[in-house]
């Protein structure tokens, strides 16, 4: 039998492991090199890898914030029933898995019910199905009749910077937190 106090000092296996390090700058650096391939690809009106790629970038950004927030996230993941829980590492979490912390943790504002009109969340799921028209099984069996366009990738674009927008927004809110407990600026 385990005393208190040896209970008290045995740790719980965390449930979320970000991205850190080396690996989390290149993350980083990933954002900027698939945004920059998605307008060269929309440049020439390749408008699948254009919006392929986008949703690289976005995909990307929502990893990124997960690692970056990994606390919220450990909290967040650790409401869910065992087994709907994702894989323990970020970088092993699939496009949905990061919708979900990032709806669930109000980083992308979402409806508030299936009635209601949608918000960032919903449309930023949209660009999600267009990133997974790489598969073809999924791109014949779901959307057949279905050809990216430039209307496609004006759509895409769009959301991408308006998700952009609301992360930074919390990377903002954030950082001005960090410097008030530093005493840079100060308390309101």
């Amino acid at each position: 039998m385990t005393s208190p106090t040896n209970a008290a000092l045995v740790t719980p296996t965390p449930l979320f492991q970000p991205v850190r390090g080396r690996k989390l700058n290149v993350l980083l650096s990933l954002i900027g090199r698939y945004r920059s391939e998605a307008e060269k690809s929309a440049s020439v009106r390749a408008y699948y890898a254009a919006c392929i790629t986008l949703g690289a970038a976005l995909e990307a950004l929502l990893l990124s914030m997960c690692s970056m927030r990994g606390e919220e996230v450990e909290k967040y993941v650790a409401t869910l029933a065992a087994a709907n829980r994702p894989p323990r590492k970020a970088e092993q979490w699939q496009f949905q898995h990061l919708l979900s912390a990032a709806t669930a943790l109000k980083w992308l504002p979402g409806r508030a019910n299936r009635h209601s009109r949608p918000k960032l969340a919903e449309w930023v799921r949209l660009v999600k199905e267009l990133r997974n028209l790489v598969h073809p099984g999924r791109h014949i069996r779901e959307y057949s009749n279905v050809k990216l366009d430039k209307h496609n990738w004006n759509d895409a674009k769009a959301i991408f910077d308006l998700a952009v927008s609301s992360i930074l927004d919390l990377v903002k809110t954030d950082l001005r937190a960090e410097m008030r407990r530093r005493g840079v600026i100060p308390l309101d």
